[in-house]
């Protein structure tokens, strides 16, 4: 979708945020500044570190795009992404006892699969073979995001550590508390543009929305936000 047109939608199309667990509202003008720097921005803006910049900027584009949570994401291994097919898998797991991590992410998760866009599978491409190929062989991890940590590389990376990659771009669009939840809203917001352009019916936008985000076949968690 062209720059112009998303940020008229965004305007446009306000969702309203009627849910106590939604930690910070944010108005579509901030939103729709996050979704311009991610589609056209320069991600060396941030990071100037070649290895950090090539995770971090395939992270927060796979939260926008694809609306997942950020238990989820901690928890995708490098098989959950199908290059081929454009597909992510998100799968309910058990603890995991290879994840090193002290507070493993637990994720309220729904099974599924995700398509994704060119674009993403693209960055995803760059990441896998390219820093997240070096990272992985330090601990031979087959977590999708790694760190690059001195005494820590090649381990999963932790919450805070996506906290921190996603306020460093809030930070450089003027927006200092922008949070992983923030990037959800991003999310459903497109969607529902989408929708209005394709004409589809409340109802059936619901039911996507479920079982894109995650959420029950009868949920109406999507309306929330």
């Amino acid at each position: 979708m062209p720059e112009k047109k998303m940020i008229t939608l965004l305007r446009e199309h306000k969702v309203k945020m009627r849910s106590s667990r939604i930690r910070a509202a944010f108005s579509e003008v901030e939103l729709s500044s996050v979704v311009k720097f991610i589609l056209n921005g320069d991600p060396a803006e941030i990071w100037q570190n070649e290895t950090i910049c090539q995770r971090n900027w395939a992270l927060v584009n796979l939260l926008v795009t694809t609306g997942i949570r950020e238990g989820e994401m901690l928890q995708l291994k490098v098989d959950d992404v199908d290059l081929q097919k454009l597909t992510i898998t998100i799968a309910r797991r058990p603890d995991d006892p290879e994840d090193p991590r002290k507070r493993e992410p637990n994720a309220k998760t729904a099974d599924r699969i995700i398509p994704i866009s060119e674009r993403l599978a693209g960055l995803l491409e760059d990441y896998l073979l390219g820093a997240g190929s070096d990272m992985a062989e330090v601990n031979g991890s087959n977590f999708l995001f790694l760190t690059d940590g001195r005494n820590s590389k090649g381990q999963p990376i932790s919450d805070k550590l996506v906290d921190r990659v996603v306020r460093d771009v809030g930070v450089n669009v003027g927006i200092p508390d922008l949070n992983p939840h923030a990037l959800r809203r991003v999310w459903i917001q497109n969607l529902t543009h989408w929708a209005l352009e394709n004409s589809i019916k409340d109802g059936q936008l619901d039911r996507i929305a479920n079982y894109l985000g995650g959420w029950s076949y009868l949920s109406n968690s999507a309306s929330q936000y």
